[in-house]
């Protein structure tokens, strides 16, 4: 069975009181601070969502990915396009005509600096 810890009727004079109370009052301003900023990402994203015509999630996906060092990255996009193959991602058209091969084949000419397909 575990010890119980005792505690020590004399009181400990190495406790620094001030850095505690101190420490304890730094940690609830970052707190509230942290509260503010996760407020002013939030509206951001959602000004930036909707400025761009994005869907959120895929621009929260599309950070992360920056986030990233190069390499790693690389191998995300490479696993997430066969994986999206495999699963028939690809085949799908969304409601506003086009897909996603046809967002892909535009980015690919843009890329071969060849004209984008005609609609």
């Amino acid at each position: 069975m575990a010890k119980r810890a005792t505690m020590s009727t004399e009181p400990d004079v190495s406790f620094d009181h001030a850095a505690a109370a101190e420490a304890v009052t730094e940690a609830i301003r970052l707190k509230r601070e942290a509260s503010e900023l996760t407020g002013e990402h939030g509206a951001f994203v959602k000004g930036a969502v909707e400025r761009l015509g994005v869907d959120k999630a895929a621009f929260g996906f599309a950070r992360r990915l920056h986030e990233m060092d190069e390499n790693k990255r690389a191998s995300v996009l490479r696993s997430l396009l066969m994986l999206s193959d495999a699963l028939g991602h690809f085949a799908q058209v969304d409601a506003f005509g086009g897909g996603p091969v046809d967002v892909m084949r535009d980015i690919v000419h843009r890329h071969d600096n060849v004209a984008p397909a005609a609609d």
